[in-house]
């Protein structure tokens, strides 16, 4: 079960806009094992893991982008 993400200013400093909360570390590390765990157990061929992981990287990108936009 995925957890809520914490704010990343301190809740003494007033309410925290949906774009200032940070997505917890351990968040982000289990849904990516997950991912993986499920990749090997399906034993993914090579091609499409390639495709796959170029996807991946690209909207990690945009999500980086994304964010640092929220955050200004």
């Amino acid at each position: 079960m995925a957890r809520s993400p914490t704010p990343e200013a301190s809740e003494e400093n007033g309410s925290v806009s949906q774009g200032q909360l940070l997505a917890k570390p351990v968040d982000v590390t289990e849904f990516f094992h997950r991912i993986a765990v499920g990749l090997v157990e399906q034993r993914v061929c090579l091609k499409p893991f390639l495709a796959l992981r170029k996807h991946i990287a690209q909207l990690v990108g945009q999500t980086l982008k994304k964010s640092k936009r929220m955050r200004r």
